[in-house]
């Protein structure tokens, strides 16, 4: 367990530097791609969010320094939850932030959508457990809270049940309705 709250600690440190990167990308396209000082109508954008977090920093430095309205943007950003890709399929909200697999899903049913930038590289996920529990197969018959039946933390735990020779059958799921 030693090991792997090392090998824990390595990906929090790279995923923090990812994040940090991200938001910097992000804040620079917005920044530098979009002509500052032109006289333009506001553009009003609605981007659905699984919830407010992280993947949002971008979005609320930008907003912060006054960068979306000296570019004439309004970015309104609503949680929508994991049904992200039905509303933008169904055009109530014009981009949307979300796990993958949803968009994925849903372009295997036929919806128009396209996934056009992950800003985030490795999955922003831990797993919390109480002292007592020391390794990962000890998680058998415990209860786990993830997003949902088919959210993106389904996806990531079986490997990670599967590392200790369990299944998801080996636990039981509460659903949080959010990753």
């Amino acid at each position: 367990m030693r090991s792997s709250l090392s090998t824990l600690s390595t990906l929090s440190n790279w995923l923090r530097g990812s994040l940090e990167a991200s938001a910097v990308a992000v804040t620079a396209f917005l920044a530098f791609t979009l002509a500052p000082g032109l006289s333009r109508a506001e553009t009003k954008i609605v981007a659905g969010i699984v919830s407010h977090g992280t993947s949002q920093w971008p979005q609320y430095v930008a907003e912060d320094l006054g960068w979306l309205k000296q570019r004439g943007l309004t970015v309104d950003m609503v949680s929508v939850g994991s049904g992200g890709a039905q509303q933008l399929a169904t055009g109530g909200i014009d981009l949307s932030h979300s796990g993958f697999p949803e968009f994925i899903r849903a372009a295997n049913q036929g919806a128009r959508v396209k996934i056009v930038i992950n800003d985030i590289s490795v999955p922003p996920y831990t797993v919390y457990a109480k002292p007592a529990i020391k390794t990962i197969a000890e998680l058998r018959g415990k209860t786990i809270s993830i997003g949902s039946i088919k959210d993106v933390t389904l996806i990531y735990i079986k490997p990670l049940l599967a590392s200790a020779g369990l299944s998801a059958s080996d636990v039981d799921f509460v659903y949080a309705k959010s990753a």
